[in-house]
């Protein structure tokens, strides 16, 4: 390879990476509405590390939805085709994807006992009603 191709190389590799873990993408998805990315499974960790309070590790903002990045994740499967020491170990990916699935599991818990409390809680009484 040529220095530039070197060069070329770091810099996706730099441009690929995680701002949580520090790793290259996997399964990257896309924070809306500020557009940066990270792994799913850090994400997830992030907001269980956060009781689920929805700010985009990077930047903070209040994050309104996450959607998987099939695109980002073809672009990372080609650069690991390229530098293939990048690629995360088997046990690796077994123990992520079951931080995945725990993480999943609590925020739905939450989410249903949020839901549960809510249906309990006293409404709001309208001003406009005698």
């Amino acid at each position: 390879m040529e220095r530039n191709d070197t060069i070329s190389l770091t810099q996706l590799e730099a441009n690929l990476t995680c701002c949580v873990c520090l790793n290259i993408f996997f399964k990257p998805i896309n924070i809306d509405p500020c557009n940066h990315k990270c792994c799913y499974s850090c994400v997830l960790s992030w907001l269980q590390q956060n009781r689920f309070v929805g700010r985009c590790p990077q930047c903070r903002c209040t994050i309104m939805s996450v959607k998987l990045d099939p695109a980002l994740n073809s672009i990372v499967e080609t650069m690991l085709t390229m530098k293939p020491a990048l690629r995360r170990s088997n046990e690796e990916v077994a123990m992520i994807e079951e931080l995945e699935a725990r993480n999943m599991r609590e925020y739905q818990n939450l989410l249903q006992y949020s839901l549960t409390v809510d249906a309990f809680l006293p409404q709001p009484q309208s001003p406009w009603v005698p």
